[in-house]
This record gives structure tokens, C-alpha cells and sequence, in this order.
């Protein structure tokens, strides 16, 4: 367990060191693009990186993608286009898998410099590259799964406890 997790939070602070997010450069933060992040960190990794749009062999634009999972990396923290609330479940859910996830996929990711300021794109948005992003969330689950039980195994043990001392409680009065 405790390598897995390691291996996890490893997996997220080189997502943070190496690729754009809201906040990393010490901009505010909009309250719903906020994240309670992994460990208490505040960093939203989770939702996907804007498209580059090349014509003629020059950029032309940077178009925002919505992720299914997170949105877009830079806006709305969202879940299949419904809003996130920060420290929510669904917030704390997503945070988790969002480090591995991010560095399994980091193959399609490229910083580009614009106006002296560093912006990570998708290299790729086509078809087969959502599939395969998609496709990735399942060997990101144990790693996404690690630190979240390491972090609530004292819970986890508890509620395991109690209901172990309830089925005794009723095994008993059946008899």
C-alpha cells in the first residue's frame, strides 16, 4: 500500500513541476476552479489542457477542452459538465486520480511559450487519443486508491470494526 501511494504522490508532484495549472505561477484562483488537491496541496490538476490549433504551420489559437473528468485544467472544476464542489467527494475523487492519470497520459502533453509564458497543450485531441486518455483511468484507479486508504485506513478499520461487532450482535440474538 505504501509504495503504491508513494508511486501515486510521486506521480502528482511531477505533474505539478512539470505541466500548467491554475494558481502555479501565484495568479488567484476562482472559487469553482478550486481544489482541495491531495494532502491538503490546493492544487487542481484534475480536467484536461487546452488544444493548440495550427494552420499553415502557425498557431492560431488555444482552444479549451472540457474533460468528462475535471473539466478544463485552467477553468470550472466539473464532472460530466456538472459543477464540483471544492472538498466534496467527488472533489477529493477526482484529485486522487488526476496525478497518475495526468502522468500516464503526460506522453500528449507539450509546454508551449507564448507571450514569455509557459502554457501546457494536448499535442493530440483526436479520437484514439480520448480513447486511450479514457482508458488510462483503470490502471490509474490503484494508485488513485493508495493514498486515499492509506490516508483513511484508521475509518476504514473502524467502520470494519463495528460492523464486524454487529453481525456478532445479531448471529447472537438469533441464537
Amino acid at each position: 500500500m505504501s509504495i503504491a501511494s508513494d508511486g501515486a504522490l510521486q506521480m502528482r508532484q511531477y505533474v505539478k513541476e512539470n505541466f500548467d495549472y491554475a494558481g502555479k505561477n501565484g495568479e488567484p484562483v476562482p472559487d469553482n476552479v478550486k481544489s482541495v488537491g491531495v494532502n491538503g496541496d490546493g492544487v487542481k490538476v484534475e480536467g484536461s489542457h487546452p488544444e493548440k490549433i495550427i494552420e499553415n504551420g502557425k498557431l492560431v489559437d488555444i482552444r479549451q477542452v472540457i474533460a468528462p473528468t475535471g473539466g478544463s485544467q485552467m477553468g470550472e472544476n466539473l464532472l460530466f459538465g456538472m459543477p464540483v464542489v471544492e472538498g466534496s467527494v467527488t472533489n477529493k475523487t477526482l484529485a486522487y486520480f488526476a496525478g497518475p492519470h495526468d502522468f500516464l497520459s503526460s506522453w500528449n502533453y507539450e509546454n508551449i511559450n507564448i507571450d514569455g509564458q509557459t502554457l501546457t497543450v494536448l499535442k493530440d485531441n483526436g479520437t484514439l487519443v480520448n480513447v486511450a486518455s479514457g482508458a488510462l483511468l483503470i490502471p490509474a484507479l490503484p494508485l488513485a486508491a493508495a493514498p486515499f486508504i492509506q490516508n483513511n485506513i484508521n475509518e476504514i478499520n473502524t467502520i470494519n470494526y463495528i460492523r464486524e461487532q454487529e453481525k456478532k450482535k445479531a448471529e447472537d440474538f438469533i441464537k
